[in-house]
C-alpha cells in the first residue's frame, strides 16, 4: 500500500481438483427442461414460502405426512446435509431416511470431506435420497410399472430445493445433473408416478427432518468418496482469505485523524456495524460524530467555515467531547452517555458497539449535532394602500 501501490490481496491458486461447472444446460438440447412444466402436477417443486410462520409450517408438514403415511403407494424420503468443524478445518456429510406406510425402510449417507460445504451436503443428499426412493419402490413385490405412486422429497434448506431440479451453472451442479436424469428416466418410464421436493421447518421436532439430520451429522466423520474442492468451498476459502487479508491490513494500519479514536471494529463486507443497525438520518448523523466532521464548532474552526466556533452554552469552541460529556444543554441526557461509556472516554462511546448504541439514544432524544434551522425570513411589510 505505499508507494503508490494498491494491495490486492492474497492470490489464491486454483485447486487441481477443483469441481468443474458448465455455463449451458448440462441436458440435451433436444431434450425437454424438467422444469418446463413437461410433466405437469407430476413434478412439484415447493421451496419456503418468504416470511413463512415455521410453527405453523411444521404443523401443516405432521398433517401432511400423516396423509402420505396412509397412502401405501407413496414414499417419503428426509434428506439433511451438514457441516462440522473439525481440527481447524470443517467436514460436510449427506444423510437420507424413507419411509413407507409410516415406517422407517431404508437409510442412507455419503461423507464428503474437507472440501465442500452443507449446500453441497443438502444437494447430494436430495440426488441420492431420490435414487433410494426409486430403487425402493421398483424393488417392492407389490409395484408394477402402472401403479399409481408418489415420492416426496423434503429438505429443510430451501436453496437446495430450488436448485436440485435446475442444473444451473454453480456449486453441486453435478448432483442436479444426476437427479435430473434419474427423475426424468423414472416419471418417463413409470406414466402413473409422481415426484414432490418440498422445504420442510428445520429442528421443529417433525422426526424424519431430526433423523436425517442425525444421520447427516453422523456422516461427516466418514471418508469422501471423492476429493474434489466443490465451487462452494473454493469460494468459501477464497473469501475468508481475503477477509483475513483485509483486517490484517487494517489491524497494521496507523490510526491518523479525527476517526482514529473511533476507529475500533474490525472492518466488515456487511458494513460497518451502524449502517447496518440504523435508519439513514441516525446513521448519518452517528458518523459524522464519528469522522469528527458534522455540525459542531470544532470542525467549523478546522476548516474555517463561516459558522459560529462557540457553543450556545458559552464556550468559545464547541468540540463534540464538550456537546457529549459537558454541555448543560444536554445534561438531562447524560446519564444515556455514561450508561454507554462508563469509563468517560469517548473512544469507548465511538469506538464500540455498546458506546455506539449510546450514542444514537442519546442523538435520538436531544438536538445535539444537528445543525440548526436558519432564521425565517423577515416578513416585508404590507404594501400601502392605494390612493
Amino acid at each position: 500500500m505505499e508507494g503508490g501501490q494498491m494491495w490486492t490481496g492474497p492470490r489464491e491458486k486454483l485447486p487441481d481438483d477443483i469441481e468443474i461447472a458448465s455455463p449451458g444446460h448440462t441436458l440435451d438440447p433436444w431434450r425437454p427442461d424438467i422444469q418446463d412444466n413437461q410433466y405437469g402436477e407430476r413434478f412439484k417443486v415447493s421451496p419456503a414460502v418468504k416470511g413463512i410462520n415455521k410453527a405453523e409450517a411444521a404443523e401443516a408438514h405432521r398433517e401432511h405426512i400423516a396423509r402420505i403415511a396412509n397412502n401405501p403407494n407413496a414414499i417419503a424420503v428426509y434428506t439433511d446435509g451438514s457441516l462440522i468443524h473439525d481440527g481447524g478445518h470443517t467436514r460436510a456429510g449427506a444423510g437420507w431416511v424413507l419411509y413407507s406406510k409410516g415406517e422407517e425402510r431404508a437409510t442412507g449417507s455419503v461423507g464428503l470431506g474437507t472440501t465442500a460445504e452443507v449446500y453441497d451436503a443438502e444437494m447430494t443428499a436430495l440426488s441420492k435420497g431420490l435414487h433410494c426412493a426409486i430403487d425402493h419402490l421398483t424393488n417392492t413385490p407389490s409395484y408394477h410399472v402402472d401403479t399409481h405412486a408418489s415420492i416426496f422429497l423434503f429438505s429443510d434448506n430451501t436453496s437446495a430445493v430450488r436448485s436440485i431440479p435446475s442444473a444451473a451453472l454453480g456449486s453441486s451442479q453435478s448432483e442436479s445433473q444426476d437427479f435430473l436424469e434419474a427423475a426424468k428416466g423414472f416419471l418417463d418410464g413409470h406414466p402413473q408416478t409422481s415426484i414432490h421436493i418440498s422445504w420442510v421447518p428445520g429442528h421443529r421436532n417433525i422426526l424424519g427432518n431430526d433423523r436425517a439430520d442425525g444421520i447427516a451429522k453422523a456422516a461427516c466423520h466418514l471418508e469422501p468418496q471423492t476429493t474434489k474442492t466443490t465451487l462452494a468451498h473454493y469460494y468459501r476459502t477464497v473469501k475468508k482469505s481475503l477477509i483475513d487479508a483485509w483486517r490484517n491490513a487494517w489491524t497494521e494500519t496507523p490510526r491518523r485523524g479525527n476517526y482514529a479514536i473511533a476507529d475500533r471494529l474490525p472492518p466488515s463486507i456487511l458494513g460497518s456495524y451502524p449502517f447496518r443497525q440504523y435508519d439513514r438520518a441516525t446513521f448519518g448523523l452517528i458518523t459524522q460524530v464519528r469522522t469528527g466532521h458534522g455540525h459542531f464548532g470544532e470542525y467549523y474552526r478546522r476548516f474555517n467555515i463561516p459558522e459560529p466556533y462557540e457553543c450556545p452554552c458559552g464556550i468559545a469552541v464547541q468540540t463534540r467531547a464538550h456537546i457529549i460529556f459537558e454541555c448543560p444543554q444536554y445534561d438531562e441526557a447524560r446519564h444515556i452517555i455514561y450508561t454507554a461509556a462508563p469509563d468517560g472516554h469517548i473512544g469507548t462511546l465511538l469506538g464500540t458497539k455498546k458506546g455506539i448504541d449510546g450514542l444514537a439514544t442519546f442523538i435520538r432524544q436531544t438536538n445535539a449535532f444537528r445543525k440548526p434551522p436558519l432564521p425565517a425570513p423577515a416578513t416585508p411589510p404590507p404594501p400601502p394602500p392605494l390612493a
